[in-house]
């Protein structure tokens, strides 16, 4: 039997919680603490309201919250990568790898 939205909607409002991210996951609070205390927009108090109520007070429906560690996790491997020039070189492709596939190789 195929899923409806609404049944896939209320499975996912019975098992996922934002709040849970918030508050067990130090890195995800100290973010959105910084971003939600006007750090970043001192002459622009509480533009960022508007995201708060899509995270934590609308219930966060496409569980950015659930993939905050995660990214994260993924940035910092990027960055130790990046900082390696020679295994950034020998994992990355390089430009004409890229030139070459696709849809520039079918135009020569």
């Amino acid at each position: 039997m195929r899923a409806t939205h609404r049944s896939a909607e209320a499975a996912y409002r019975s098992w996922y919680n934002p709040h849970w991210h918030y508050e067990h996951e130090p890195e995800t609070r100290a973010a959105l603490d910084l971003i939600f205390s006007d750090h970043f927009s001192p002459r622009e108090h509480g533009i960022f309201e508007p995201l708060r109520d899509a995270l934590l007070t609308d219930g966060d429906h496409y569980m950015h919250l659930a993939d905050l560690r995660a990214y994260l996790e993924a940035d910092r491997r990027l960055v130790e990568l990046y900082a390696d020039p020679q295994n950034w070189a020998r994992k990355v492709p390089s430009r004409n790898t890229q030139a070459r596939s696709g849809m520039l190789r079918r135009l020569r």
